[in-house]
């Protein structure tokens, strides 16, 4: 909670500083509507209450600018020497990030490696791939082959069939084989 460190002059900022990453909690159109309602109060600040007491912060608008500027101004302090201290608590922090730096670099050489690799891999590939097109090509055509002889051996056998009742005189069976 940063409003705890950081305060004010006059207005008070909490819920601004207290606000989410995403700032999805804060709504600056309320905040503001909040502290001046009218146009007037703009201009000279208007009394308002904060916590169990009245508070007359005077000065409207500019007043409030000079509080936001001075919270930033804390901020940035605090961000400053947070920075300074991360810097001082790690003194092989400048050899972390040349290690660092190699370690990437020798990863996108490794990327890099990778790449050719798989280029060279999806070059062997393709003739693969249009073969196996082909032998799925040849595999179709060759059920629709033998699903036609297996038809035309079904009717050569009926015409058989046909030709032996027409030929014993059996006309029944015959008409039979024709229906």
């Amino acid at each position: 909670m940063i409003s705890s460190t950081v305060t004010s002059g006059h207005y008070d900022l909490s819920p601004v500083l207290d606000a989410d990453d995403d700032g999805s909690a804060f709504d600056p159109v309320d905040f503001l509507n909040g502290l001046f309602p009218t146009e007037q109060s703009l201009r000279y600040g208007q009394t308002h209450r904060v916590g169990a007491h009245d508070v007359d912060p005077g000065g409207g608008l500019e007043v409030l600018s000079v509080d936001i500027r001075r919270a930033v101004d804390r901020l940035d302090a605090k961000i400053g020497s947070g920075i300074g201290s991360q810097a001082a608590a790690a003194p092989g922090g400048a050899e972390g990030i040349r290690g660092a730096l190699s370690t990437l670099e020798e990863l996108r050489r490794g990327l890099r490696r990778v790449a050719r690799s798989a280029q060279g891999t999806t070059a062997s590939v393709r003739p693969v791939v249009a073969d196996i097109r082909r032998l799925d090509n040849a595999k179709r055509n060759l059920q629709r082959s033998i699903t036609s002889l297996r038809r035309l051996h079904m009717l050569v056998h009926a015409m058989e069939r046909l030709g032996d009742a027409a030929e014993d005189r059996r006309y029944g069976e015959a008409s039979a084989l024709l229906a």
